[in-house]
């Protein structure tokens, strides 16, 4: 668990460091870097949370037609 907390700490630090030192030699500015990390977050929140509902509405309609979604469950999908 605290190498997973390490993790999860390190890396957003070390690609922080490592936009900054890009985007700083960059025309385009530390901004569109931020703003490209933000936009390509909300991308990817999006595409989460679009999959997780069909994930859950798959598991639904299984589960109502009686069928047990053991492999649905394992999968995700």
């Amino acid at each position: 668990m605290l190498k997973l907390l390490a993790l999860f700490i390190v890396l957003p630090l070390l690609d922080l460091w490592l936009l900054s030192a890009l985007a700083g030699d960059s025309f385009l500015g530390f901004g569109f870097a931020v703003g490209l990390v933000i936009s390509t977050g909300l991308i990817g929140a999006s595409l989460a949370k679009r999959q997780g509902l069909t994930a859950w509405r798959n598991f639904n309609r299984e589960i109502g037609q009686g069928v047990l979604p053991a492999e649905r469950c394992s999968t995700g999908c």
